[in-house]
């Protein structure tokens, strides 16, 4: 009886050492834990890795939302642009309106070309490729900041 209750006391005991990690088997030596943070290290470096790469698919399907979207803005003066003679006084009032909400001074056909005669296709050209090129620019600047 009395090995009975020592065994069984002994089998208590070393049910109790386990449960609470005084087992000497129970925690990591120095070589696991090592061996456990490495791993834990470059897993996050190929998650970090992952993400960036995500950001940067991202940003780049972002920048080409917004240069679509900047050049359907500037479509309605090109659909204008098909009639000159009768519309140019609005594309000019547009073209003034853009240059103004971007900061961008804005002088009048008119006024810049009063006798010698520009014309005015290649005006209204180069004034909208200069507000599409600014807009974007200022795009890329902002998405440039927010990736970097």
């Amino acid at each position: 009886m009395k090995t009975i209750c020592c065994l069984l006391a002994l089998i208590i005991i070393q049910g109790l050492t386990n449960a609470y990690g005084q087992d000497k088997h129970a925690h990591p030596n120095h070589e696991q834990y090592e061996s456990y943070w490495s791993s834990l290290k470059e897993h996050n470096h190929e998650y970090t890795q992952q993400l960036k790469h995500h950001e940067r698919l991202e940003l780049t399907k972002i920048r080409q939302l917004v240069q679509q979207s900047v050049h359907q803005e500037m479509e309605e003066v090109k659909q204008l642009s098909g009639n000159l003679f009768l519309n140019f006084v609005v594309i000019e009032e547009h073209l003034h309106e853009e240059f103004t909400a971007l900061g961008l001074s804005y002088k009048r056909y008119e006024e810049l070309h009063p006798k010698t005669r520009l014309p005015k296709d290649v005006w209204v050209d180069y004034h909208t490729q200069k507000i599409i090129k600014h807009k974007l620019s200022k795009i890329d600047a902002e998405l440039s900041q927010i990736h970097d």
